[in-house]
């Protein structure tokens, strides 16, 4: 049981990046973290599994599990998956999360996700603006999302997201963070096509 007053942290897709801020973020105190990936069944998912162990994270038996009492959840998918991950946790979010998109797909992709999500989770686009060794956690991130520029709700998650990561920017909307990044995306389009 977490002896500290740190957010509850899900992690859907526990590759490199995955891993790499999940890691960060367990060095910096964080003890209630939880992982899925769609390959933990396969075996070729043994190794991310592993790694999971290894840091003290929870392995979970799905993503409806490891979203399951998160305050913060992590997607950290391939760009082809990101609707997918969203989709696997939507219908099972309580107390109203928030929702870390790291993705790097379009800012079209960006705002399906947000919409996907509704009401349920606080969505917030993350652009990573660096590669993610070997700072991990502490990579230079871009965020937008829609409690900016909303006075009181603002400054929670600029304060929320600035607890694991004092080089975080805050933006507008949701998909400006992806918009703004201005290169082609891993989703085949470029960011502002959409």
């Amino acid at each position: 049981m977490p002896t500290h007053n740190t957010p509850r942290l899900c992690f859907i897709g526990f590759g490199e990046a995955g891993q790499a801020i999940a890691s960060g973020l367990r060095d910096t105190g964080i003890e209630t973290i939880a992982a899925w990936d769609i390959l933990f069944p396969a075996p070729e998912g043994a190794g991310l599994k592993q790694a999971g162990e290894t840091m003290g994270a929870r392995v979970a038996s799905s993503a409806a599990d490891a979203a399951r009492g998160a305050d913060i959840i992590v997607s950290a998918v391939t760009a082809a998956s990101s609707l997918e991950a969203a989709r696997s946790v939507e219908p099972h979010l309580t107390g109203n999360p928030y929702f870390l998109d790291i993705n790097s797909v379009s800012p079209g992709r960006k705002k399906e996700t947000e919409k996907l999500l509704g009401g349920k989770a606080r969505y917030v686009d993350v652009a990573i603006l660096a590669p993610i060794h070997p700072a991990r956690h502490q990579t230079p991130v871009l965020l937008a999302g829609p409690q900016e520029g909303h006075g009181k709700a603002a400054r929670r998650q600029g304060a929320l997201c600035r607890y694991c990561n004092p080089r975080a920017h805050l933006s507008g909307s949701p998909s400006d963070a992806a918009a703004a990044c201005g290169t082609p995306r891993r989703d085949g389009h470029a960011a502002a096509d959409r």
